[in-house]
């Protein structure tokens, strides 16, 4: 009886333990200091493709607010390929909707893409009424679409299928 109570103690400290953590994780976003309420919802998501994969590209959602973004970007070719790129342009697209987009382009140099992997950076806004329900199915059905020159200036795409890797939902208390 005693082992079993012990078992429950530690299973409930575990518990409280990674509520903590995701609480922390959620507050600590970049986002102009988050603040958890009612309805939040964290979907992180991961794609890969021919030459690229993405990691924690995230959107947050709270029920006026939508925050996209913080994606890495892991180039699985030679990184002498893309060196001395002049162009790279990354598109989020959720449904048929473009939802995010970041891109770079340079005269008489490189742009840097290596340099630039490590956070896409992110976006944020008000929910808007024009906006699709903001729901797992759209989040779901969202792809990347890379574009980028080659140190020959070559320019090639590449359109990416993500999934949801991690989701979290605070309905409230």
């Amino acid at each position: 009886m005693i082992k079993k109570k012990r078992y429950t103690a530690v299973l409930i400290a575990i518990l409280l333990m990674i509520n903590a953590i995701l609480l922390v994780i959620v507050i600590n976003q970049k986002s102009d200091q988050a603040v958890l309420r009612e309805g939040l919802r964290l979907y992180e998501l991961e794609g890969s493709g021919q030459h690229w994969d993405i990691v924690h590209y995230k959107v947050l959602i709270t029920p006026d607010r939508i925050k996209r973004g913080s994606a890495k970007l892991i180039y699985k070719g030679q990184p002498d390929d893309i060196e001395d790129s002049d162009y790279f342009s990354f598109l989020i697209i959720e449904g048929q909707n473009p939802v995010y987009s970041q891109a770079s382009s340079s005269t008489g140099g490189p742009v840097s893409i290596l340099n630039n992997l490590d956070d896409m950076g992110s976006i944020e806004g008000p929910i808007s009424d024009d906006d699709p329900p903001l729901d797992r199915p759209l989040i779901e059905r969202s792809k990347a679409k890379m574009i980028w020159n080659d140190r020959d200036g070559v320019t090639h795409q590449e359109i990416i299928e993500m999934k949801i890797s991690y989701e979290y939902e605070y309905a409230g208390s």
